[in-house]
């Protein structure tokens, strides 16, 4: 989908993971690695160049 940005926050708003030119690689971490407990958690995704913009909620259920 040429993915420009992918950020995810926390229930609370807390931006949790961030990633530019992002290629499936987020499996339920925060930036620095650590495993996010279970919850809700919101996202955005920009892709086509900027031109399109996308945001949603995923579950992590471990």
């Amino acid at each position: 989908f040429n993915v420009v940005k992918l950020e995810i926050f926390n229930r609370n708003g807390t931006l949790v993971y961030s990633k530019d030119n992002y290629i499936d690689e987020w499996e339920g971490q925060t930036n620095d690695g650590e495993e996010l407990p279970v919850g809700t958690y919101f996202y955005t995704v920009v892709y086509e160049g900027g031109a399109k913009q996308k945001s949603a909620w995923v579950y992590i259920n471990r």
